[in-house]
């Protein structure tokens, strides 16, 4: 962080620039130490709680992070339609305070306490340095995270699941939920499904997970093995000597880091 040196002696002939210098100096430690954990947002820090009441939206006292900077946001409501045709707007705006009326030596009046902040809207209001949609912002404990769905290679869904088989990301923690149903030809890796390119391991994975003989009804349970690649391919193997075609089903839950 840059430092104004204040211990020298002498008589310092302090300025205006020395105030920015040092201004300057504190909103650019807080903006690095932020980014390294929220990149330049928008990123929600902590509060700003919606609450709806007819048409009426109450926000809870909060931050977000916008463009690598820190704008409170001061508890206030404002009003929607009803129904809302689209999502409301976080807007960042400046404002003077009224204790920063000050009379300079010229004479002149300025305001110079200037007041950076968030305020929500429906529609984007008219001078605001920016907007986004609220719904777009997330918060500090979320950024990092996404889902994927699995690339399916030689692998179908297994019928009745819920959700379509993907790859859940953490923050640094990557679980797969996969439930997957394929042919197997011997016992020889077969490249069933692909993870997303920001979800794939670092190295190698191995294990063996439990799985259904669909063909042989009075032997159902096999053993499986599969193996995840840094390149994101899922195979799948049976662990028996066997040159034998089979129909086999499994679900697949694990857990990696990134």
């Amino acid at each position: 962080m840059n430092k104004l040196l204040t211990n020298i002696t002498g008589g310092f002939p302090f300025t205006l620039d020395d105030l920015r210098f040092q201004d300057d100096a504190t909103r650019l430690a807080i903006a690095d130490a932020i980014k390294t954990i929220a990149g330049d947002g928008p990123v929600i820090l902590y509060g700003c709680g919606l609450t709806t009441v007819d048409v009426n939206i109450t926000v809870a006292e909060g931050a977000i992070l916008w463009q690598g900077e820190i704008w409170h946001v001061f508890p206030h409501n404002y009003a929607v339609p009803n129904p809302m045709p689209e999502a409301p707007h976080w807007n960042f705006i400046t404002a003077n305070d009224a204790a920063g009326s000050k009379v300079f030596e010229d004479g002149q009046t300025h305001q110079v306490y200037q007041v950076r902040k968030a305020v929500g809207s429906y529609l984007p209001l008219e001078g605001a340095l920016g907007s986004v949609y609220i719904d777009s912002v997330p918060r500090l404990n979320e950024v990092g995270n996404s889902t994927e769905n699995l690339a399916m290679a030689a692998a179908a869904e297994l019928p009745g699941r819920t959700n379509q088989s993907r790859s859940i990301k953490r923050g640094a923690v990557i679980g797969i939920d996969a439930g997957l149903s394929l042919l197997l030809l011997g016992n020889t890796f077969i490249h069933v499904a692909t993870v997303a390119a920001a979800h794939r391991p670092v190295e190698s994975i191995e294990g063996v997970t439990p799985g259904l003989d669909n063909i042989d009804p009075l032997n159902p349970h096999v053993v499986l093995m599969y193996k995840i690649d840094p390149d994101g391919k899922i195979y799948i193997k049976r662990m028996v000597l066997t040159g034998a075609m089979t129909a086999v089903s499994f679900k697949l839950n694990l857990q990696y880091l990134t």
